[in-house]
């Protein structure tokens, strides 16, 4: 890999990644939308700014990369209003499809697509993990969109000749304000955050660092083309063991009782219409409750067997340096 283009580098993972590649000297073409990149200057990062709809824009973006980073999407973030679905589709698939089609014509020889486990709907099992040949049914916009992305990209790698692989990613930890453990440990640490029970779930996550792990060892592997693959850092926690973990690096006590399921499950019906109301998402909603009571559980050891991908921390090792970030950033 000589020259790259990250679009969506200015977000979370795309951070990362800059900085990985940086370190690695490679050549990098950050694409943003309207966000400032947050990584350490270098003279390797050459900037653009464009929208992932514009084709001219993105044709000459992709002039002189041998690689794509494609992380750019329109997401649903906690407390913005339901999107319709061709809202979605207008960044997640039709701009993926004008992304590769400009590829395809520089001659870009690598695509990695960042997708979501949202493409196999919302939840799992409780009794097993899905894996890469699980049924996909996703029932959100976002999930959807992602699904029908996935599929344009693989159709562009069988029939035009670009090679690429697709990462489908649980909850991604790690320094970063928007994310649901942040949320987590800001409402815990605030005594507002119910003592949650014990249900027996399962829940996958992945730090940031390993994202990007498994994203350079895709790039560089010829194993990897034409497949799909599910990226986790190997452990499950419930939720009511993340909730114990983030109370203790809060260096807070655990609270010995816990709050009926079926008491929270009220609470969501009553924050759905307080909802409706306010046009907005309520901070506890029927959503909100089934995602901290159900299980999200899935298998990367296709990864792991394929590629050598080895995760480097997990989530109970993360916490007190993310504890610690926390602080900082909330002073």
């Amino acid at each position: 890999m000589h020259q790259a283009l990250v679009t969506g580098a200015a977000g979370f993972i795309g951070t990362e990644l800059l900085n990985q590649l940086s370190a690695k000297r490679v050549r990098i073409r950050a694409l943003v939308h309207s966000r400032p990149l947050d990584c350490a200057p270098s003279s390797s990062i050459e900037v653009v700014h464009s929208d992932i709809e514009d084709a001219e824009a993105l044709q000459a973006a992709v002039q002189g990369v041998d690689t794509v980073f494609h992380l750019a999407a329109r997401a649903h973030l906690f407390g913005q209003r339901p999107r319709r679905r061709n809202e979605y589709d207008a960044i997640n698939a039709d701009g993926t499809r004008k992304l590769l089609q400009a590829a395809t014509r520089a001659g870009v020889r690598r695509f990695i697509f960042f997708s979501s486990v949202k493409a196999f709907g919302e939840g799992s099992p409780a009794d097993r993990p899905l894996d890469e040949d699980s049924l996909a049914r996703p029932t959100s916009p976002y999930g959807r969109s992602k699904l029908t992305a996935e599929e344009i990209v693989r159709d562009s790698d069988q029939e035009e000749g670009i090679r690429c692989t697709c990462l489908r990613l649980p909850m991604v930890y790690g320094p970063h304000r928007d994310g649901n453990l942040f949320r987590m440990i800001q409402t815990i640490e605030r005594g507002i955050f119910p003592p949650l029970p014990e249900t027996g779930n399962r829940r996958s996550q992945v730090h940031v660092r390993d994202v990007v792990q498994a994203a350079l060892l895709a790039a560089s592997s010829d194993v990897a083309l034409g497949q799909t693959y599910i990226v986790t850092d190997q452990c499950e926690y419930s939720t009511r063991q993340i909730y114990e973990m983030v109370c203790e690096s809060l260096g807070g006590q655990v609270p010995r009782w816990s709050c009926p399921a079926a008491l929270l499950r009220v609470a969501g019906h009553v924050g759905d219409i307080i909802g409706t109301i306010r046009r907005r998402p309520f901070v506890l909603n029927s959503q909100v409750v089934g995602k901290l009571l159900g299980s999200a559980w899935y298998d990367s050891s296709k990864i792991s067997r394929e590629l050598d991908y080895r995760p480097t921390t997990t989530l109970q090792a993360s916490l007190p340096a993310l504890i610690t970030w926390y602080r900082e950033v909330s002073r």
